[in-house]
């Protein structure tokens, strides 16, 4: 990583919902929010439900030459 460029603007962590995790403040709210939802007891399932179908899920075991989809 030596010899990495130094990161862009937009080599930034994005959120399911849209927000850009670019500075540390950002990055801390963003992890209180996450532990106020454990502590509330929301699960996994839960954030799933609320998301939508913005990021559908990954099947990882489909074969594309068994089952191609294209």
């Amino acid at each position: 990583m030596r010899t990495a460029p130094p990161p862009t603007a937009d080599d930034v962590s994005i959120t399911w919902d849209g927000r850009a995790l670019d500075t540390r403040e950002k990055w801390l709210a963003f992890l209180k929010e996450i532990a106020a939802e454990r502590a509330a007891g929301i699960t996994f399932e839960d954030v799933e439900a609320r998301r939508g179908d913005y990021w559908p899920r990954i099947d990882w075991d489909w074969d594309p030459v068994a089952d191609p989809r294209a």
